[in-house]
């Protein structure tokens, strides 16, 4: 599979200038007021920002963008030359990245640079339209793939097509005090021969702790897009651990209780039982798909 280079670094590039702001100048047709006072009756130009897209959600003409969603770094970047790179948009990332070679740090022209620069890996936090439309026409992803993540598929699943393979992997929010303890939260990841890309809707540390493994273990593994996609189903799969743990202690608290606590007591343990029950359903739908997943790419790679 080829990328689409030129295309890729086309609409990175035409996203920095809509993200840096540009007028875009339109005619109007004269009015009397227009006319006004005017002895050749030069119309006046009707100016307009029209802003969007690469650092959010698209922003229809006319209206603000999302300051919130502008202002967060939502795209991490990392190559072994390159490092690490957190930016709001794919062109700050380009404007950040240096490259380094055998005769120093160089800057990437495009984006393209980084991309060919070895093993590679972009994660993406809520993708915009822009994201999506890039992925599916610069690197050729098919339309179910799109689907799948512009519609937060929560189904776990493993699919392999032409020139990459797609991996859906079910994560939770892990903050005990917040009230989404333990809601579902999909990772989504497309992994090439030569990088992997990485999609999630909701702010999440595992990307950040595979990238931690890496620069802990880099003289000792050979990086490629197959193991970074290993490592961070292994850091989901590792983030159970508390909750299950948290469980048990739970569980155990109640069984020493349970035969102690007096009729008047009887109704805060119920309370307790019912938490516990109803945090055990969802860790179990949470890893009840789990197994399938990775016996697919085990047989991937068995054959």
């Amino acid at each position: 599979m080829v990328i689409d280079y030129a295309g890729l670094d086309a609409s990175v590039t035409e996203a920095a200038l809509i993200e840096n702001g540009f007028q875009k100048t339109t005619f109007a047709q004269p009015t009397p007021g227009d006319l006004k006072d005017k002895g050749e009756g030069e119309p006046q130009w009707n100016k307009t920002l029209d802003r969007a897209a690469s650092t959010g959600s698209s922003v229809q003409l006319g209206l603000s963008p999302t300051v919130g969603i502008q202002n967060t770094l939502r795209y991490t970047f990392y190559s072994r030359t390159s490092g690490f790179i957190q930016a709001p948009s794919m062109a700050q990332i380009l404007s950040t990245a240096t490259i380094q070679t055998e005769t120093g740090a160089t800057a990437p022209i495009v984006f393209s640079d980084l991309l060919k620069d070895g093993c590679y890996w972009l994660d993406i936090l809520d993708p915009s339209h822009f994201d999506m439309q890039m992925l599916a026409k610069h690197f050729h992803v098919h339309p179910l793939t799109i689907e799948d993540i512009s519609t937060e598929e929560v189904r776990e699943k493993y699919e392999v097509f032409r020139h990459y393979y797609f991996v859906c992997f079910r994560t939770f929010d892990q903050d005990y005090n917040s009230a989404s303890y333990l809601q579902p939260a999909s990772m989504y990841s497309v992994v090439f021969r030569d990088g992997i890309i990485t999609f999630h809707f909701r702010p999440t540390n595992h990307h950040i702790n595979v990238l931690r493994r890496m620069e802990q273990m880099h003289s000792h593994i050979t990086l490629t897009p197959d193991w970074i996609n290993y490592a961070l189903l292994d850091d989901i799969t590792d983030s159970f651990a508390s909750p299950i743990q948290t469980i048990q202690y739970e569980v155990d608290s109640i069984d020493e209780l349970v035969l102690l606590l007096r009729e008047s007591e009887t109704t805060d343990m119920l309370r307790r039982i019912g938490s516990c029950r109803k945090n055990v359903m969802a860790l179990s739908r949470l890893l009840s798909n789990k197994a399938d997943v990775v016996r697919g790419l085990m047989k991937r790679f068995d054959e």
